[in-house]
């Protein structure tokens, strides 16, 4: 199964890729987002980006973009989660599984700043999850803010760049 792992600057230079936590595309996801199951690529797409969006639950990261690791993984070495499509990851990952990384571009990082200076950590964590209150969040500033990034695409990198991004993501 595909995961999206989020992840800060300080966690690319580790020597195992891990993040306690990881989406999937998988059928409870979906059917929480009400995206359709047999439409894999959207199933990918909302993942890597709620993966995105819990990057933001990090608090005081220096480098205000997101960036989110995809691999393929077993479902043994995965904890299911209460919240649909999250996982809890057993143990690191070799980086050599990494499929891609993705990252915001340069253009986005004001957006970022914004939003991780508007949306708590707390609310990022639960709205990654598509948990809501149901009492008008989607009418305030912080969820404009939010919808607004969570719609921006990531750029894409393959493993072969991996070096690259962990001597320039700190300086972007």
């Amino acid at each position: 199964m595909r995961i999206y792992l989020p992840l800060t600057v300080s966690e690319l230079s580790e020597l195992q890729l891990y993040s306690r936590f990881a989406w999937a595309g998988n059928d409870d996801f979906c059917q929480l987002w009400g995206i359709d199951f047999q439409d894999g690529e959207q199933a990918e797409d909302m993942a890597m980006s709620m993966a995105a969006m819990a990057c933001l639950e990090k608090a005081g990261e220096a480098y205000p973009g997101r960036i989110v690791a995809a691999l393929d993984a077993d479902a043994s070495e995965l904890i299911t989660n209460s919240d649909p499509g999250v996982f809890e990851v057993k143990t690191g990952f070799d980086w050599r599984r990494m499929v891609s990384l993705h990252v915001d571009s340069r253009e986005d990082l004001e957006l970022c700043r914004q939003v991780r200076n508007l949306v708590s950590p707390q609310l990022a964590a639960l709205w990654c999850r598509g948990r809501f209150s149901g009492e008008g969040e989607e009418e305030t500033p912080e969820w404009e803010l939010w919808e607004a990034l969570a719609a921006q695409p990531l750029s894409w990198y393959d493993q072969s760049e991996l070096d690259y991004l962990r001597r320039s993501l700190p300086v972007l």
